[in-house]
């Protein structure tokens, strides 16, 4: 039951982001916003799925090059989550990471995935991207569609967390789809 509580807690938190950024009179808009409002939630609620060390009371996700993600996350981010209060920082630059639990890496950007792996190895913080085969090539979370094109789903590179000694939460592990590359 507990796990039922969280999934229609989710199901709530996704209608309700869904509804804040839809823009009327463009059918077009609405489905690329509303995808766009998924990842934003998706990303906003990852985080308590994830276990965290003691220390870290507050928790920063940071996006990379995405101004509407961005802005879509601070909608949300006025309430704390699980009594944590959550930031949202823009990151035009990958050198400026050091604060960062969480690195959002949005499809368009102006690095090489090569390049961005490489420079994203010294963090520990939780990668995350919409990029295809971004946990293949050895990212952390990936959100990518779902074969019928309704909806996204979550791969997890189990090997590229445990590098980084993260841990996930028993019932996103059995949601995602995992990975060992």
């Amino acid at each position: 039951m507990y796990g039922a509580s969280r999934l229609r807690q989710l199901c709530i938190t996704l209608c309700m982001g869904a509804l804040v950024l839809q823009t009327p009179n463009d059918c077009r808009a609405i489905h690329t916003i509303s995808a766009m409002a998924l990842k934003a939630v998706l990303l906003y609620k990852l985080p308590r799925f994830i276990y965290w060390p003691a220390e870290i009371s507050d928790l920063e996700i940071c996006v990379f090059q995405d101004p509407d993600l961005t802005k879509a996350l601070e909608k949300l981010a006025r309430r704390s989550l699980d009594r944590r209060s959550i930031r949202i920082r823009p990151l035009t630059d990958l050198d400026d990471i050091k604060a960062c639990q969480l690195i959002f890496i949005p499809r368009e950007r102006d690095i090489s995935l090569e390049e961005l792996l490489k420079k994203l190895t010294r963090s520990r913080a939780v990668t995350v991207s919409d990029i295809e085969g971004f946990a293949r090539a050895g990212g952390i979370v990936e959100f990518a569609p779902k074969p019928n094109g309704k909806g996204m789903r979550i791969l997890i590179n189990l090997s590229a967390a445990k590098q980084k000694q993260i841990r996930f939460n028993a019932q996103l592990l059995r949601l995602a789809t995992l990975l060992n590359p």
